[in-house]
C-alpha cells in the first residue's frame, strides 16, 4: 500500500459522490469545486478549492486493516 493507492481511492470516492449529484462532466467539475462539497476518504476529508487544488491535503501514512469480526477491510491512518 502506498500514497498512490490511497489518493486514487480518494479520487474515486470524490468522483462517485459528485456523479450522484451531477448529470454531466461540466456539472461534476462545478460540484467538486463547490465549497459545500466534501467526502471522507482514506486520507481524510476531501474538498477542493475553486482552482481545483485539494484543500488541507496533509500527507501521512495509512495501512489496510481488516474490520474486526468481518471479512471487510478499511484504510487506517498510522499515528506518528
Amino acid at each position: 500500500m502506498n500514497w498512490r493507492t490511497a489518493t486514487s481511492y480518494d479520487a474515486t470516492l470524490a468522483i462517485v459522490a459528485g456523479l450522484k449529484i451531477s448529470n454531466n462532466r461540466y456539472e461534476l467539475q462545478n460540484k467538486l469545486h463547490d465549497s459545500s462539497f466534501s467526502v471522507d476518504g482514506a486520507t481524510g476529508k476531501i474538498q477542493f478549492s475553486k482552482s481545483g487544488d485539494r484543500i488541507n491535503n496533509n500527507i501521512f501514512l495509512i495501512k489496510v486493516q481488516q474490520k474486526p469480526g468481518t471479512d471487510k477491510y478499511e484504510f487506517v491512518p498510522i499515528q506518528p
